[in-house]
């Protein structure tokens, strides 16, 4: 490695830049390096930081930065932007969910990481660090489980109920057996249970449902960002009901008789289903889980 940084390491204002950010942390401009140097860089600058992030202007630049960082660290991570075009969604909308969920898991879970970003990435609210971590499962044998308050924590945490597991984000169960497909998991989990304690653990073949490997534990990540606990929820759908009761009014008042009535049935439909809703303004960025 050291052919790579040598010549880097050489130059007096990278030195200069590591002394002051060693004594004085603040935002100091470095111009002049060409892309190519940007990775050596930015690693040696910030080799005294366990968590350091790196913010390009688009995804093109982000991910070439990206493939030079994985040279000098191997865990570095892209946290990309969320997806606002809805035809795209079905698509790419689970790959992208998986990048920044993890990216939030490495950030509040392990004691060092790098994560490579865009400035519209860094811009999109997530829900605050204490909120994400309270709402990670952890799993071990011997864990003494309840069966049916985990099925409505998996619900909440955006997993679907199925009959056979086959994709990320499912669950199902039978009986004392709990099957569950983490997000960023390769493959689904098989919990089985003797009574209410945690006999094993183990991965399986989502196509043959074959075991693969017994675990001592598993972690399950949720599959959505925005978590809520039933006050949030409920006053969310209570500003729902107000906000719809006021415009039900003002139409049957200026007697679009028609809409009024499709507006209250779309309402009441949505707040017999709705089981997801918003933090409001505690909603964060990224860079809270840089900075404490």
């Amino acid at each position: 490695m050291s052919i790579f940084t040598e010549p880097t390491e050489a130059l007096s204002e990278l030195s200069h830049l590591k002394d002051a950010l060693a004594h004085t942390p603040a935002i100091y401009d470095l111009t002049g390096a060409i892309d190519a140097a940007k990775p050596h860089i930015a690693s040696l600058a910030g080799e005294d930081f366990p968590f350091k992030l790196i913010v390009c202007p688009d995804e093109n630049r982000a991910k070439d930065l990206l493939d030079g960082m994985r040279l000098f660290d191997e865990d570095v991570r892209y946290f990309p932007a969320k997806d606002l075009l809805f035809y795209q969604s079905d698509i790419t909308g689970n790959t992208l969910n998986k990048e920044r969920l993890a990216v939030l898991f490495s950030l509040t879970n392990n004691k060092s990481a790098t994560v490579v970003t865009t400035i519209d990435a860094l811009l999109n609210r997530i829900p605050p660090k204490e909120h994400f971590m309270k709402a990670v499962l952890s799993v071990a044998e011997n864990d003494v489980f309840d069966l049916d308050e985990c099925k409505k924590n998996l619900s909440r945490l955006g997993y679907e109920r199925v009959g056979s597991v086959r994709c990320p984000c499912e669950f199902a169960i039978r009986g004392g057996i709990l099957d569950v497909f983490p997000l960023t998991a390769p493959h689904p989990y098989r919990i089985e249970l003797w009574d209410d304690t945690v006999d094993s653990i183990r991965t399986f073949d989502e196509e043959s449902q074959k075991s693969l490997e017994r675990v001592e534990e598993v972690t399950i990540l949720p599959c959505i960002e925005v978590i809520l606990d039933e006050s949030s929820l409920k006053a969310g759908m209570d500003a729902i009901h107000l906000d719809a009761e006021s415009r039900y009014e003002r139409l049957r008042s200026e007697m679009h008789t028609e809409e009024a009535y499709r507006l209250k049935a779309g309402v009441d439909a949505v707040l017999e289903q709705v089981q997801e809703g918003i933090y409001g303004e505690e909603l964060e960025t990224l860079l809270s889980y840089f900075c404490p």
